[in-house]
């Protein structure tokens, strides 16, 4: 418990480490312009990684001295909802122009391609949070902390570089960060659960590029042929 209530303190700081650092690095107004789609893809993002949150940590727990369970567990997770969180993020950005006048304000539309970048966020965080329910139910808590305390650290470094493009450099930073991250945690977790991380990444591919190529027809028919957004995105759900 102790090793979760640091990691707990830990993570509030690192989710908020590029709103912090900003007023410093950029200015008031940047970050006021950063704060509109950045909290709405907050908001949506841990709407959606609470649900399987709430209901990986039992599951998990249960059956964590079964070795042949949890791999099976760990290639249908990270399969189903790599796919389902990389579905949320394309049709996001394929009705990014509805989502900012509706929510955010026609006076706001210049925002639509900050709001591409930070649709992202919602696959590479959802690498990350399916990582942690793995580390934190199979009782890896002091592992937890210290990668919760180097991705805090990687995030202040890359968000200082990347505050030298503007507010599009901090998105890209802060995508960058949590990558870097995943990429830590994924690569203790197979090595803990004997995963082949080959076998790993063609997983994660097969799942990822369904949808990806299906983005990329939909939201060619949006940008070359005019076809309405809604429309676009009723078609990727369909196909889906």
């Amino acid at each position: 418990s102790g090793w979760l209530t640091a990691s707990v303190v830990v993570r509030a700081v690192n989710d908020q480490i590029d709103k912090l650092l900003m007023p410093r690095l950029l200015s008031v107004g940047q970050l006021g312009t950063y704060n509109r789609p950045s909290g709405f893809v907050s908001q949506l993002k841990n709407r959606f990684f609470g649900i399987f949150d709430t209901i990986l940590f039992p599951i998990l727990s249960n059956v964590q001295d079964d070795m042949t369970k949890i791999r099976s567990a760990y290639n249908q997770v990270f399969s189903l909802l790599i796919l389902l969180a990389a579905s949320i993020s394309f049709c996001m950005i394929l009705v990014s122009d509805v989502i900012i006048a509706i929510f955010l304000g026609s006076q706001w539309e210049d925002l639509e391609t900050l709001l591409h970048v930070m649709s992202l966020e919602i696959v590479f965080g959802a690498y990350r949070r399916i990582c942690d329910c793995f580390i934190r139910s199979l009782g890896y808590v002091k592992m937890y902390f210290v990668t919760r305390c180097v991705s805090t650290i990687t995030t202040i470094l890359f968000v200082v570089v990347g505050s030298k493009y503007g507010i599009y450099g901090v998105a890209w930073a802060v995508i960058a960060a949590h990558l870097l991250d995943a990429f830590i945690k994924i690569t203790y977790l197979n090595n803990k659960v004997r995963y082949s991380n080959s076998n790993y990444y063609k997983m994660l591919l097969s799942a990822f590029i369904t949808p990806l190529i299906l983005f990329c027809n939909c939201y060619g028919l949006k940008m070359l042929a005019g076809v309405n957004s809604l429309v676009c995105l009723c078609l990727f759900i369909i196909l889906t």
